[in-house]
């Protein structure tokens, strides 16, 4: 019989849970609640400190000048980083497009840029809008067996490489991907690697070679943080001498008429108000899962992994999608619900889960050339937090059986298909 498994953190401690008992809230992957601590940070410096930052002389503009670069050392010391190499954007898209921006100015056609088959669209949709404009050739590193193929990487890999894309985990396949080896590889070619670390930064403990990737991008609505706020780090080798994307207020040395001089560091790229308020719930969201323990994060969710593997494998028709390795993977499931041989749509499947109070996620999840390399439309996914329990796994299950009911009843001749 399984054991039962508790949650890391209590889900009183999460207002939007606390509100909602009947909630079984399986959609992590996408956003994260956000604790009391993380809204009780951001309210106690719009309370105290709110204000300008960087150019006020005054107190209450010194104050939050000071939180806010708080909070860029706080990021840096995660990240194992320099302060100086750490920019704040609104989310992992747009830093994720500041790094394309940067790379595009030193790429020349034909040089060659490797990007995994698993990747978010946010780490596609760049470097494919950058090699069309540039004659950059893209090459795909496949998938196989629900992770990256490090052989096809190996091989893929030449003198022409100057760019590696590549996920730490996968938002579809929970996969990890081999960072060590990946950068170590990118590395002896001379090119840069950029990390999409959105779904890992909040899971996984920080290794050495996500430190030694060139660019660094996440969010921070995905690790128990507010919205509206998202992180490059970028080696500041690189920074030194990139250009800006957006140009305005703030990030100016000097403005003669002709041309701009742009300040050095992180100002650079951080044109008009930053978000303040969302930095500094950035960094307690950094201290909340640091205090938790990302090692203890990774366990309870391998746990998880295991115990909702187990009880999804009891159902007649679930087909997995990805390794059914559970210790090498994230606290991500994909899968398929299948009745008389045919797949049920995900959408179908997460409108029923949510009368039974799961929320799960459902499509194509921004990754839609790993699902057509699959030969799949599109799958349903549930994800796991710190508040995660047993008991909403089998809220999940519970589901899955009002699923079958719903579509493998028979049909009366005349009687119609109930909407859904």
């Amino acid at each position: 019989m399984l054991k039962p498994i508790t949650s890391l953190i209590a889900r009183e401690q999460f207002p939007l849970l606390a509100s909602n008992h009947e909630l079984h809230y399986l959609d992590s992957a996408a956003t994260t609640p956000q604790p009391d601590v993380v809204l009780a940070a951001q309210a106690e410096f719009v309370r105290t400190s709110y204000g300008p930052v960087h150019r006020s002389v005054y107190d209450v503009g010194v104050a939050a000048t000071n939180a806010y670069e708080g909070a860029r050392h706080t990021v840096a010391q995660f990240l194992g980083a320099r302060d100086d190499e750490i920019i704040f954007t609104k989310n992992a898209t747009e830093a994720l497009n500041l790094a394309a921006w940067i790379e595009a100015g030193r790429l020349e056609a034909g040089d060659e840029i490797l990007i995994s088959g698993a990747e978010h669209h946010s780490n596609l949709l760049p470097w494919q809008r950058v090699a069309c404009r540039r004659g950059i050739v893209m090459k795909w590193i496949e998938v196989k067996d629900g992770a990256l193929d490090m052989a096809d990487y190996q091989q893929k890999v030449t003198a022409k490489t100057k760019l590696v894309a590549i996920t730490a985990a996968s938002n579809v396949l929970g996969s990890i991907t081999p960072l060590a080896q990946v950068v170590a590889i990118a590395h002896q070619v001379g090119a840069r690697v950029i990390v999409d670390a959105a779904q890992s930064v909040a899971r996984l403990p920080n290794s050495p070679a996500l430190c030694e990737a060139d660019y660094i991008a996440f969010s921070g609505h995905k690790m128990y943080g507010p919205t509206g706020i998202g992180v490059l780090r970028a080696k500041q080798n690189i920074l030194a001498h990139a250009e800006p994307l957006h140009v305005g207020g703030g990030m100016v040395a000097k403005t003669p008429r002709q041309a701009a001089m742009w300040l050095d560091g992180p100002a650079r790229f951080e044109g008009g108000t930053p978000p303040v308020v969302e930095a500094i719930g950035l960094a307690a969201a950094i201290s909340f899962v640091q205090e938790v323990g990302l090692a203890t994060i990774h366990m309870h969710e391998q746990s998880l992994n295991a115990y909702a593997f187990k009880k999804m494998s009891e159902l007649p028709g679930i087909r997995f999608v990805g390794t059914t390795d559970m210790n090498s993977r994230v606290g991500i499931m994909a899968w398929q619900t299948i009745v008389d041989d045919q797949p049920i749509h995900s959408h179908d499947v997460a409108t029923i889960a949510n009368t039974c109070g799961a929320a799960i996620r459902a499509g194509h999840h921004c990754a839609e050339p790993l699902l057509t390399a699959l030969g799949l439309t599109d799958v349903a996914r549930a994800s796991w937090g710190v508040y995660t329990t047993s008991q909403d796994v089998d809220g999940l299950i519970q589901a899955l059986a009002g699923v079958y009911s719903t579509f493998a009843l028979p049909i009366k001749k005349g009687a119609t298909v109930p909407s859904l």
